[in-house]
């Protein structure tokens, strides 16, 4: 039984790397912030920005990576040339949201290692 549970533990932990799941994870969601810490993530989160006339929004990002890649977008109205940044190593940064419009947060990680955290307020 013993020689069992080792090979199964293992299949075990794949199927979920494979799967887009996250291990061992501290997530908080709230309004207008989303944190995430983990040992490796391969999944995609996706959240709306909704600006209107006269409104800024400030995004600040903090990202901390150990291994693997995180990718972050915003898109405006579908438009997704709005900021793109792919493989993004550790940093911290804001981008300012000055035109109204609907945004769309998208955050990607594959095999990544580390947390990031992002802020959106006006």
């Amino acid at each position: 039984m013993n020689k069992l549970t080792k090979p199964m533990a293992l299949i075990m932990v794949l199927m979920m790397i494979l799967s887009g799941c996250t291990l061992f994870s501290t997530v908080i969601n709230e309004d207008h912030t989303i944190q995430k810490s983990y040992l490796l993530s391969s999944e995609t989160d996706e959240r709306s920005i909704t600006g209107a006339e006269g409104e800024i929004w400030i995004v600040s990002f903090d990202i901390l990576t150990e291994e693997g890649k995180i990718s972050m977008s915003l898109e405006k109205d579908g438009d997704a040339s709005f900021y793109t940044g792919s493989n993004i190593p550790t940093t911290t940064f804001q981008v300012m949201l000055v035109e109204p419009g609907e945004y769309l947060l998208k955050i990607k990680t594959e095999s990544h290692s580390g947390s990031f955290a992002v802020d959106w307020h006006k």
